[in-house]
């Protein structure tokens, strides 16, 4: 089954690309981190939170998975993961860009691979995913009250979550391999699954060393403030580690044809006999 060939292909890819780029591009991704979080600092200080909600994450990843918008107020920090897959966006392109030959990558040497047009597109891609968050909110919070309310509620709370993956996805495609990559239903299917797999992976991994390591390296902090900053340096470096899977993920669309396959190998070179070609 085609499916499952996409689902073999895709695992061995998470894993592959770890193991092929990961010591080569961590500094660049721990930069983009910190613009990330730079970022999400400026948010937090000018958003607003509905004085209903009683309870707030005390941790800078905590913004980029869970939502704050309540009733009629919309919380700027809901941008956080928008913002964070921009970066991802743009430390992915310039990956694919890079020959297999190059021995290193430098921060520097990456970003003189992204254009003036390329940041164009993707601010642009980011002002149109910020919109339909917005817009995608206030849907959620007017909705009539009905037998599938409940059911049409988490089908836009999770359109929140992976359309803007999507449109960040097309537009590093379409950048990477102007005029090569089509998008059908299917495939768009494929790259939803490929973008599911690896967000609830960090999800969960984000839970599980926070509740495991975090809670017990800072149970004496008990100063919310400080905890923040503590915490939030350590999470620094779990977020640079996500760029790789999410890099990943969202170019899937370039392995599923023949013609920008080798696009998609970026800086991996020759691609594992086990990784076979899918043709959709």
């Amino acid at each position: 089954m085609r499916f499952i060939r996409f689902l073999k292909t895709q695992l061995i890819d998470f894993a592959d690309t770890y193991e092929r780029q990961f010591s080569k591009t961590y500094s660049i991704a721990l930069v983009w981190s910190i613009c990330a979080a730079a970022i999400t600092l400026l948010l937090l200080k000018y958003t607003s939170f509905d004085d209903a909600l009683h309870q707030r994450h005390n941790s800078l990843i905590g913004y980029f998975y869970f939502r704050y918008s309540t009733g009629s107020v919309y919380s700027l920090t809901d941008l956080t993961k928008i913002v964070f897959i921009f970066f991802i966006s743009i430390f992915s392109l310039s990956l694919l860009r890079f020959k297999s030959s190059e021995p290193e990558i430098s921060f520097s040497g990456a970003l003189q691979t992204i254009k003036a047009e390329d940041l164009l597109m993707l601010l642009a891609t980011l002002a149109a995913a910020s919109f339909m968050d917005y817009i995608i909110n206030c849907g959620i919070y007017n909705l009539p009250s009905s037998a599938y309310t409940t059911w049409f509620y988490y089908l836009l709370f999770h359109c929140r979550i992976y359309l803007p993956l999507i449109m960040f996805s097309y537009m590093v495609c379409k950048l990477a391999a102007p005029g090569k990559v089509r998008f059908t239903l299917y495939k768009t299917f494929l790259l939803f699954v490929a973008l599911w797999l690896f967000n609830e992976f960090s999800y969960e991994l984000y839970m599980f060393i926070n509740n495991t390591l975090f809670r017990l390296v800072f149970a004496s902090v008990e100063t919310p403030d400080t905890l923040f900053i503590l915490e939030g340096i350590f999470e620094l470096f779990l977020i640079a580690f996500f760029f790789l899977g999410f890099h990943s993920a969202i170019t899937s669309p370039l392995r599923m044809s023949p013609a920008t396959e080798s696009i998609a190998a970026g800086i991996q070179g020759e691609t594992n006999d086990a990784e076979e070609e899918i043709a959709l």
